[in-house]
């Protein structure tokens, strides 16, 4: 698979599809893009590049201080240019989301297109992701493992196993299996509440004027639909 060597670190990435260039930002962080394969489904209308964040699955390990919204963003306009794609649709999933939005205010000329999934616009409602988790039948063990840091990947895979199953409307043990190959980097995880609390795209969302598809599952518990209406109210 590929790598480019790019603002100062080395990005990984894969395309499948044809049609409309469309850069796919995954969540966490922490993990890798590989979640989101099924949406090689989409190949037809979408030619899909997913890429590692820095310091995510297959990618550079720069000092973790690198990490940046502005900084992922940046490096995802170096990916763009690189691979000399002009305009391209941009699809964020959960964190992925945020980097999106941060992409779309910063380079407004290079997106043509926005897709935002199960993401939002600031992250201050940590209390309703609590009580999201609860109503949908979280453990104790569960609530400890949402709020806990990781000291290692392991520890770190571990946690994410334990709290699946409140990521799906109907869980199915089978799905266990997409963890399996997902690369995790623990080292992130206090690193990420330090960006979460500075992370705030509400002030600025009316300046996005690309056409723009917002789509939230009703079950999702860390971004769920109340998200997607705050931004809905006011890009």
């Amino acid at each position: 698979m590929p790598t480019v060597e790019i603002q100062k670190t080395h990005i990984f990435y894969a395309s499948s599809g044809t049609g409309v260039p469309c850069l796919v930002m995954h969540g966490g962080l922490g993990l890798d893009h590989s979640y989101l394969r099924g949406l090689d489904m989409l190949g037809d209308v979408l030619h899909l590049v997913y890429y590692d964040h820095r310091h995510n699955g297959r990618s550079g390990r720069p000092p973790i201080e690198s990490v940046t919204n502005a900084q992922l963003a940046d490096d995802a306009e170096s990916l763009r240019q690189h691979l000399g794609l002009g305009k391209v649709a941009v699809l964020g999933h959960s964190y992925g989301g945020f980097i999106a939005l941060e992409y779309a205010l910063r380079y407004p000329d290079s997106v043509s297109h926005l897709i935002l999934v199960d993401t939002a616009p600031v992250f201050d409602y940590g209390e309703e992701i609590m009580n999201n988790a609860i109503a949908k039948g979280a453990t104790p063990a569960m609530i400890e493992a949402i709020a806990a840091s990781s000291a290692n990947e392991d520890e770190m895979k571990s946690s994410l196993q334990l709290i699946f199953p409140l990521y799906f409307y109907r869980y199915q043990p089978a799905y266990d299996a997409l963890m399996a190959d997902i690369i995790v980097c623990a080292a992130f995880e206090e690193h990420q509440e330090k960006m979460l609390s500075t992370y705030n795209t509400l002030p600025s969302l009316h300046e996005i004027d690309c056409p723009t598809l917002l789509l939230v599952g009703s079950d999702d518990f860390i971004c769920p639909p109340s998200q997607a209406q705050r931004m809905h109210a006011h890009i």
